[in-house]
């Protein structure tokens, strides 16, 4: 959803009256301006502005440029602390770009660089989920806990509809199943790192 557009001249003359100065405390050790007036749930700092409930940050920052948010644009801290409002540490940044420097699932999954059994997420490994939107997974691990699944229900004499309602389609409970000496044989036949 795209933000309002905020009046210049309103942010500028409320960024310089005292009303704002005095609920902004300028003391922090890392140089931030906290907002100490309303706070929302996400804990960025609300201003009541123009008849409408608008981020402090938000106008700090249209004060500060004396113009207003880029079309498409969001506000990110480069800080991190969400209450700030020092126009410093203000950024316009895509809404992607802001979701990615920021501490969610999206930017971890998008900051891996391997899997957890070591294998690199590039190219022709990288298998992006059908079921779970932007995650990245490893091509080698998912065919390497295909053969395991497969040998598994073969060993019990199971189809793999069967032993899928049974076991599940756990890696690991495949791995029990099989018994390490097992594992390692059809891994090692894969080709699979281990």
């Amino acid at each position: 959803m795209q933000a309002l557009p905020l009046d210049v001249d309103a942010c500028v003359d409320l960024v310089q009256s005292t009303k704002w100065a005095a609920k902004v405390d300028r003391s922090d050790a890392r140089e931030c301006w906290l907002w100490t007036g309303a706070i929302n749930s996400d804990g960025y700092g609300h201003v009541w502005l123009g008849g409408k409930v608008r981020g402090a940050h938000r106008v700090a920052w249209v004060a500060a440029n004396r113009c207003d948010i880029p079309a498409g644009l969001a506000i990110d801290h480069l800080c991190r602390i969400r209450s700030c409002v020092r126009a410093e540490h203000l950024e316009p940044v895509t809404g992607r770009e802001n979701t990615l420097r920021g501490y969610t699932q999206a930017a971890a999954q998008a900051s891996r660089t391997h899997c957890i059994r070591g294998h690199e997420l590039t190219g022709d490994n990288l298998l992006r989920s059908a079921l779970a939107k932007n995650k990245r997974m490893c091509r080698s691990c998912a065919r390497d806990g295909d053969a395991l699944r497969r040998e598994a229900a073969r060993s019990l004499g199971m189809t793999q509809d069967t032993y899928f309602a049974e076991y599940g389609k756990s890696r690991f409970t495949a791995e029990q199943v099989l018994g390490p000496d097992l594992t390692d044989r059809i891994l090692s036949s894969q080709g699979a790192w281990l």
